[in-house]
């Protein structure tokens, strides 16, 4: 949805609006706001383009798979045992497996990576695919079966179902 932009004046910056207002609402943009601001700066400054290509890579490759390790580590330590509770057992639509629970708590906790993954592997950037890969493996072995969710997934099983497919794509 495109809204109207407000009415600037000759220096770009909007009219009724002090330029204090205007650097801190960089931080409050939507993903689309701040697109829409990245390119009307660039088709203002056309020379910026390299530069922004350069800090579009790097945001893209910037962490490493010690730093993926602690994420996918962090996210799957947060994972509530409630929710195991809640989802797994007898339900008016049969019976689920806490194994089958578990996995899906899993998938869903490390859904972010995952899709960064695949994004990574679409943009043509395997290398870092692999690292993310890496990441992932290394955060759910870093504590092996201590972690109660990975203990309820059976490891072996999530790796091989989730993490065998999309780490051979």
């Amino acid at each position: 949805m495109h809204m109207s932009r407000p009415v600037k004046k000759k220096d770009g910056q909007a009219k009724g609006k002090s330029r204090s207002i205007e650097r801190c609402s960089i931080a409050t943009l939507t993903p689309d706001e701040a697109k829409t601001v990245l390119d009307d700066l660039l088709r203002m400054h056309p020379e910026l383009q390299e530069k922004a290509e350069v800090l579009a890579a790097n945001a893209i490759l910037a962490p490493t798979y010690e730093d993926l390790a602690d994420e996918v580590f962090q996210a799957i330590t947060d994972i509530d045992l409630g929710d195991l509770n809640d989802r797994a057992g007898a339900h008016s639509w049969g019976y689920v497996e806490p194994t089958e629970a578990a996995q899906e708590l899993l998938e869903e906790s490390l859904k972010d990576v995952l899709d960064d993954m695949k994004r990574q592997v679409t943009l043509g950037f395997v290398a870092r695919a692999e690292a993310i890969c890496l990441g992932i493996v290394e955060g759910l072995y870093r504590h092996g079966k201590r972690i109660p969710m990975v203990h309820w997934a059976g490891l072996q099983i999530f790796r091989s179902n989730t993490l065998g497919t999309l780490c051979r794509s």
